[in-house]
């Protein structure tokens, strides 16, 4: 190969991955300290988890907030700790009963 065809093509290959990696970023599919440079590590995480599992961001509010109120120690627990969700329920009022049961079917079957 030429190199006049060599560096058309690492041209071509840099502005494809860099094109690549900002609708990437559009579409939010980096985690929160990627894209925005920063953020917390638990933030980021439960961020992605968040995307990764689709809930809205009323959802991702909501779970925050369940956290914080039943001493569950950080909102992404909730993802891989069915335990903690027996905590979230004792500690909630039973009108959330719906809520939580929908969630934690959601996560976990």
């Amino acid at each position: 190969m030429n190199p006049e065809a060599l560096a058309w093509t690492v041209g071509l290959a840099v502005v494809s991955a860099a094109a690549g990696l900002a609708v990437w970023k559009l579409r939010g599919r980096l985690p929160l300290g990627l894209a925005s440079g920063g953020g917390s590590d638990q933030a980021q995480l439960f961020g992605e988890l968040c995307r990764a599992h689709d809930l809205s961001g009323e959802d991702a509010g909501w779970m925050e907030r369940s956290a914080r109120l039943s001493g569950v120690g950080t909102p992404s627990e909730l993802f891989v700790s069915p335990q903690a969700w027996d905590r979230v329920r004792a500690a909630l009022p039973r009108a959330e009963g719906a809520r939580i049961d929908a969630l934690y079917e959601r996560l976990f079957l």
